[in-house]
């Protein structure tokens, strides 16, 4: 068996179908030859009060009319009394091996009588009736044997469909082994506890087995399915199926101590689960995928076999009456199997936590009302309308209206935190002055609020915001045009996203989107006015100084004016807050520091050192400091320090711009750190603290030397 499940056998799916159906139509095609075949004597009997069985329904004018009491059949192996017992349609609830064997051996004696044509039934008043028998026939079959077989049919396709297109997964054949024992008790118990009256004994026997060993196969099975998943806890699963065969095999040589401890041993055998289910809960903790499928796998498992046990096994076992028949409780076990199925094939986890306490507060409610009857019943010896009545009325008037204020109260609060929430995003958002901040801080938001182990943003269009990967996996659309954002493992890993996520994340990116356009909305208007400004300055204060510039007859006035004209240009072009490669800078740079250097008469010396400079981009605001930095250390060097020479020197590496301005002059008596900074050198330090730079002054081989550092943009690509 465990080489079966190791390593299954290659079949299509078509093929693993075919054969399902094959073996469905097989044995619910026995049932039906067996159960029209059984014999019929147009009689509805039950058991009388005084003893005996009477006749509930049947012909009016015969001499069995409705109400005649008959006490025994006489048939040629003797007399046999004719008593509840016979009635009884499950012979598994007789408790004694004595009192089955004799129901197997009654039934087998009257099913001999009427095959031959001698069975004849005494009445209460000894006068002797003869019974004739006839195939009872399709027709006459009641919907209830019907039911069990379109039950069992249905949980083993359902079970057979999953194998069928999951046919290397272990969970999915001990599945589908457990809707093979569904398939069998359902159909068997078809077949004996509808007859009308009479069955063959070893037919009977025969059936009863088949209900027995389905029955605890389909335990063994869900045991064994629940050491396998959704963990595998090693090669024990097997265990269970061998104590299954031992026990079945037991019973069917009358070696346990009765016939009803084999409901006993199911409940023991299924117990088990409550191990497993505690063991696998605990593994699979920090695996929110595994986590959630198990939890389907509880819920299904235990909603369906607790109900079960609860109206048929644990009153059978303890000898109380069945509050409902059997048959009717096959279909729990039917809704049971689609949950697993939900499970084993993950669909749709994400939702799960949706309904998970809804569905089980639902169990509870129903448990505590069955609970609370029982003990009114068992206990205090109400009767069981009154028991039934106290419980209904306790629960409709304690429990369900405390479940519905819990449940309205964290409802309220949920939405009130979301609110809360809402405002306070909708306040980060929009706080954010340039793009990069807007992006950042969404990021930030959305860590905040999912604590995902991974945050990704990839080239993927998106419309809105969806679960994948089992609910893993949280895709929403980026702020870049074609980009997506990807969330994974919400919780740090220890959950999955759920249904309330996709809103979230929706509302989310939705403000994300109106901040960025509000400050696209907002730059578009201060670029409106910027070019005015820049209008203004180009065609009136330009066309002045330039008049300037060529009506000046003195030098200097000339230099000054000519100056006053590369400072508004500056202002233009850091209005104009166009970038440019630092390539491009230190031409404009070295060009207009060489022009001084020839206009006032210094010796210059400009040395670069870097490599990719085209690469490095600046922004008009790095560009217009840098210059205006490095233009009012040369002033400075002139003014104060009578220079002659200056040595400039720029390097660029590992993301940080170098720009030194050296001087030969006389830097005073005293260290540049102790010196009193004036309106220039203030107006330095501003510039590198608004670059996110630094600036020091310290002395050079024979004056003072000016030190800058910048950061610099990742290179272009």
């Amino acid at each position: 068996m465990a080489g079966w499940f190791s390593s299954p056998p290659r079949v299509s799916p078509q093929t693993l179908l075919a054969l399902a159906a094959g073996v469905c139509a097989l044995v619910a095609g026995g049932a039906l030859v067996l159960a029209s075949q059984a014999p019929a004597l147009g009689l509805r009997l039950v058991e009388h009060e005084a003893g005996g069985v009477q006749v509930a329904a049947g012909s009016e004018a015969g001499p069995l009319a409705p109400g005649t009491v008959l006490r025994a059949a006489l048939t040629p192996s003797g007399r046999v009394p004719l008593e509840g017992l016979l009635l009884v349609d499950e012979p598994d609830q007789l408790g004694s091996w004595e009192r089955y064997d004799d129901f197997i051996a009654r039934h087998t004696a009257l099913a001999d009588a009427a095959a031959r044509g001698a069975l004849v039934v005494e009445r209460e008043d000894g006068r002797p009736v003869p019974l004739v028998t006839h195939p009872r026939g399709l027709a006459a079959l009641p919907w209830l044997f019907w039911y069990q077989v379109l039950v069992g049919c249905a949980g083993f396709l359902l079970a057979a469909g999953v194998l069928a297109f999951r046919p290397s997964d272990g969970p999915a054949r001990h599945f589908a082994l457990s809707g093979l024992g569904m398939l069998l008790f359902c159909c068997a118990a078809a077949v004996y506890s509808t007859r009308e009256f009479l069955l063959d004994g070893r037919l009977m026997w025969a059936l009863s087995m088949t209900n027995m060993f389905g029955a605890t196969f389909f335990t063994a099975a869900l045991v064994a399915l629940l050491a396998c998943y959704p963990r595998h806890l090693g090669w024990g699963w097997p265990l269970a199926y061998v104590v299954q065969l031992a026990v079945a095999g037991a019973a069917m040589l009358g070696w346990t101590p009765g016939v009803s401890w084999i409901h006993g041993f199911v409940l023991a055998l299924f117990s088990t689960t409550f191990v497993l289910a505690l063991v696998q809960w605990w593994g699979t903790r920090g695996r929110p995928v595994e986590r959630a499928a198990l939890m389907w796998f509880l819920l299904s498992i235990y909603l369906g076999t607790c109900l079960f046990a609860g109206a048929v096994l644990l009153p059978a076992f303890l000898g109380v009456a069945l509050p409902v028949a059997q048959g009717v409780m096959f279909a729990v076990f039917l809704f049971m199997f689609a949950g697993i199925a939900l499970g084993i094939t993950r669909y749709r986890l994400f939702e799960l936590d949706r309904w998970w306490f809804r569905a089980l507060s639902w169990f509870l409610g129903g448990v505590a009302v069955i609970l609370f009857d029982f003990a009114l019943a068992a206990v205090l010896q109400v009767s069981q309308l009154g028991a039934l009545g106290v419980a209904l009325a306790a629960s409709g008037w304690l429990y369900f209206p405390l479940r519905q204020a819990v449940w309205s109260r964290w409802r309220r609060r949920a939405g009130r935190d979301r609110g809360d929430r809402a405002g306070q995003w909708m306040l980060a958002l929009f706080s954010a002055r340039t793009e990069e901040a807007l992006r950042a801080q969404w990021h930030g938001l959305l860590r905040a609020e999912f604590a995902p182990l991974e945050l990704l943003e990839r080239e993927e269009p998106v419309a809105t915001a969806r679960v994948s990967q089992d609910g893993l996996e949280l895709t929403l659309p980026a702020l870049r045009d074609g980009h997506a954002l990807t969330l994974r493992h919400p919780a740090r890993g220890s959950r999955l996203f759920r249904r309330e996520d996709i809103e979230d994340a929706q509302v989310l990116a939705g403000m994300a989107r109106r901040a960025l356009e509000a400050q696209r909305e907002r730059e578009q208007g201060a670029l409106a006015e910027r070019g005015r400004l820049m209008r203004d300055l180009h065609d009136d204060l330009g066309a002045k100084l330039l008049s300037l510039v060529y009506m000046a007859r003195e030098s200097e006035t000339e230099a000054l004016a000519r100056s006053a004209l590369r400072d508004m240009r500056d202002v233009l072009t850091a209005l104009e807050a166009a970038s440019c490669s630092l390539a491009e800078a230190l031409a404009d740079w070295g060009a207009e520091t060489r022009g001084r250097a020839e206009a006032m008469g210094f010796q210059l010396v400009w040395t670069e050192e870097g490599t990719g400079a085209e690469r490095w981009q600046l922004s008009a605001r790095q560009r217009t400091h840098i210059g205006r930095v490095l233009r009012e250390s040369i002033t400075n060097a002139l003014k104060h320090a009578r220079a002659e020479r200056l040595e400039v020197r720029v390097r660029w590496s590992d993301g940080q711009l170098f720009l030194s301005v050296e001087d030969d002059g006389a830097a005073g008596p005293s260290e540049p750190s102790a010196w009193t900074a004036g309106t220039g050198t203030r107006a330095i330090r501003q510039r590198a603290a608004d670059l996110g730079g630094t600036v020091a002054w310290e002395a050079g081989a024979s004056g003072c030397r000016v030190e800058l550092r910048v950061p610099l943009e990742a290179p272009a690509t």
